[in-house]
């Protein structure tokens, strides 16, 4: 976070410097100034010579973003001066009222791809490169790292928004942003990492080595692209998601939305969250997750969802004993006891998946008035002890 402030204080200075270049060139005195365009004014604009600007500083010196932002998204220098360009009023509304000014507007209170062009770059030639970060497949606009309004006469006058995600990861926020909540769910936080969790995974012969393989490409901190895992023959792919979660000791977030506006900005908070991101079995198939371009880890059961690509890892379906570890990690979880003769038994009777064994161990202690914010998953499991 200082490092941030930092870059704001510098974007602060740069900010000053550009107000009293547009003070030396535009003309004093009149109180309607930015309201209306005079014939003086014209005039003004018209001896203007082509591509020069009222006003430029330069890029921001030193780190403008943490490191890890700036290499996971393959981001410029520019680009990340852009960002906290379009922070700084979500920090300071003192910057709407300065953004108006330098835009000779004073309706135009947020950052537009103009003033950022010409605050964060010294020459006409930086200015003609620096716009290709707006273009469509630049970072800025792939990852949806920043949004660009509708609105606006020419791309210059569009203004920049900041994502929501981005914005909450940048302030330190540990839950979903509220214009994301509704399409997911946080349910399992971030943990120490247990690589014991794998075993609780009934895989075929063969397939741990190519998980374990397929974890470490997760946890490369150069990783620039997503990573896709289908789990394959089993009915229960949320619980085994959580078993993998917690062993990476990675949050959970459990995709609830096909909208292809959404999946973007959900792939890009599990990204800077570094979560798995499970795709919920009724919106697996959407087309859109096919499309993810931000550097996360995507979990699907395979059989919800051909169009992802990835890896794909084979599970048998999980035997009477490990049923019986899992009724006995949720029951923990949720604060229950039983005895061992009665779980074996409920274990073996009820040929359930481990979802659904969730589900009933979650309804049981409602019913009983028991309240715990503990994921099964985050339960300490070993096979040798027979505890999940």
């Amino acid at each position: 976070m200082s490092a941030l402030v930092q870059a704001l204080e510098r974007l602060n200075q740069l900010v000053a410097a550009a107000v009293a270049r547009a003070q030396e060139a535009m003309p004093e005195g009149d109180r309607y100034r930015g309201l209306y365009v005079n014939e003086v004014e014209v005039e003004r604009l018209l001896a203007r010579p082509v591509g020069e600007v009222p006003f430029s500083a330069g890029r921001l010196a030193g780190d403008s973003l943490p490191a890890s932002i700036v290499s996971r998204f393959q981001l410029s220098p520019f680009d990340a001066d852009v960002l906290v360009l379009a922070l700084a009023q979500e920090v300071d509304l003192r910057y709407e009222r300065l953004f108006g000014y330098l835009h000779d507007d004073v309706t135009r209170r947020q950052p537009t791809v103009g003033l950022a062009l010409m605050l964060l770059c010294g020459t006409p030639e930086e200015r003609i490169v620096a716009r290709r970060s707006f273009d469509p497949d630049g970072p800025l606009l792939r990852h949806h790292l920043v949004e660009l309004s509708k609105e606006g006469t020419s791309e210059l006058s569009r203004s920049l928004r900041l994502d929501r995600a981005l914005l909450g990861h940048l302030l330190g926020q540990q839950g979903l942003d509220e214009e994301l909540a509704p399409y997911a769910e946080l349910v399992q936080a971030p943990m120490a990492a247990d690589g014991g969790a794998l075993d609780l995974l009934p895989l075929q012969t063969g397939e741990r080595p190519r998980l374990e393989r397929l974890l470490e490409r997760v946890q490369d901190a150069e990783r620039r692209s997503p990573v896709t895992l289908r789990l394959a023959g089993m009915s229960s792919p949320r619980a085994y998601a959580a078993a993998i979660a917690r062993a990476l000791g990675a949050p959970l977030v459990v995709a609830q939305s096909a909208d292809p506006r959404v999946v973007p900005r959900l792939a890009l908070d599990a990204a800077l969250r570094g979560a798995v991101l499970f795709v919920d079995r009724a919106v697996a198939a959407a087309p859109a997750w096919g499309r993810v371009h931000a550097p996360c880890f995507l979990l699907a059961g395979a059989g919800f969802a051909p169009s992802l690509g990835g890896e794909r890892v084979t599970l048998d379906e999980p035997k009477s004993s490990e049923r019986r570890r899992w009724w006995q990690s949720c029951l923990a979880a949720q604060g229950l006891r039983a005895e061992e003769e009665d779980v074996a038994l409920v274990s073996g009777r009820f040929r359930i998946g481990l979802d659904a064994i969730e589900r009933a161990t979650a309804q049981l202690a409602a019913d009983t008035g028991l309240v715990t914010q503990q994921h099964p998953a985050q339960v300490g499991h070993d096979r040798r002890s027979g505890a999940l």
